[in-house]
């Protein structure tokens, strides 16, 4: 298993692929690795054909308004869900600002990432690359081959996050690659929330939507996970923007699938399939820094605001689960959708009793809201 490991390894700085030579016992845990492994978690099948799309959202007037239009998604072959092809070969990107207190959580990420079961290539962009490696190499193996730098002058230190922009145009180019991904360094994205990603980009993909995330940190009072982003609960009987999608399954079954946008749309996280990327290189986006986020955020947002379909502030949306029309069951939040942001910054802090939720309230920005119970009808 060791040598299997150590000749998949990939490295992205110069998307290069050299198999590392380092010692079998410098792959521990950090490494950063593809391994070819099961996973216990069922998802779906991909939907073949026959999609048909409800949209609630504000029309250019402003009122509610409500869309099927039957569709086709694309054709694909019958594939395993535990091992989706659009997941075949990841090409990756981390932006890391050296800071010696966020090594810890990098290596959080880094130890995800070295257990995904597919090949990974791998590219860590920092301001500090000679740092990085000399810091990382006891524990990543191959980490003269993934730091990566920059020779841009940067207007500011923060555009260190657009960087990563280059190396996916270049990454672009290799047909290898069958998704892309950029995370800031504190993010953590399991595997099971990769695959549910995979399961629903080509129902949403077709309609101009992009499958996103939530951000979650443990709540300093309850230990449960927190929304680091969203200040309010959500009456989703009442919401606007959401996006019912049914399908018939590879067993010609009817299947029903609920999106939201939520009211904060922001998860530091983007992931792409090929046709998403062309579309997103395409773009004024891709290139876009200030509007309507700051530079860090525009550089985490991906497709976003790429063709955003009417009614919606932004392209992504998650999965939840609408509940039982009596309200024996409550609506919730598809759990495969969420993300750690590893720095517990939010939650620690604002998840006192009695917090506000006053917009202007910077304290009450974060965490009061816990994931199960954000939404209700």
């Amino acid at each position: 298993m060791i040598k299997e490991i150590r000749d998949k390894l990939r490295a992205g700085c110069g998307l290069e692929h050299t198999g590392s030579r380092t010692p079998p016992w410098a792959l521990v845990t950090g490494a950063l690795v593809a391994v070819s492994l099961y996973c216990a978690l069922v998802i779906s099948p991909t939907p073949s054909s026959h999609i048909r799309l409800q949209l609630s959202g504000l029309n250019e007037h402003g009122k509610p308004y409500e869309i099927q239009d039957p569709r086709h998604s694309p054709s694909q072959p019958r594939s395993d869900p535990m091992h989706p092809p659009l997941l075949e070969h990841m090409f990756i990107c981390i932006t890391f600002h050296w800071d010696v207190l966020g090594l810890t959580l990098l290596r959080q990420a880094l130890t995800t990432i070295s257990q995904y079961p597919t090949t990974v290539t791998l590219c860590i962009i920092s301001n500090r690359p000679e740092l990085l490696r000399r810091t990382i190499k006891p524990w990543a193996a191959g980490a003269d081959h993934f730091v990566c730098g920059t020779n841009q002058t940067l207007a500011d230190a923060l555009h260190l996050a657009f960087v990563h922009r280059q190396y996916m145009e270049q990454a672009f180019t290799n047909p290898e690659f069958s998704s892309f991904m950029y995370l800031e360094h504190d993010m953590n994205v399991p595997w099971p929330a990769l695959l549910g990603w995979a399961a629903d980009t080509p129902l949403l993909e077709p309609f101009g939507f992009q499958r996103g995330f939530y951000r979650v940190e443990p709540s300093e009072e309850t230990g449960l996970p927190g929304l680091t982003d969203q200040i309010s609960r959500v009456n989703i009987s009442k919401y606007e923007r959401t996006v019912h999608i049914r399908y018939l399954d590879d067993a010609d079954r009817a299947k029903d699938k609920y999106f939201l946008q939520l009211p904060n749309p922001y998860f530091a996280v983007w992931v792409a399939s090929r046709a998403q990327l062309a579309k997103f290189l395409r773009s004024k986006q891709w290139d876009e820094r200030n509007t309507p986020w700051a530079v860090r955020a525009m550089a985490a947002c991906g497709l976003q605001f790429v063709d955003v379909p009417e009614g919606f502030f932004s392209a992504a949306v998650v999965p939840y689960t609408p509940g039982d029309p009596r309200g024996i069951v409550p609506p919730v939040l598809n759990p495969y959708a969420a993300i750690e942001h590893l720095s517990n910054k939010y939650c620690s802090a604002n998840t006192r009793k009695g917090a506000s939720h006053d917009l202007g309230d910077q304290s009450a920005l974060h965490c009061t809201v816990s994931a199960k119970d954000f939404l209700y009808a």
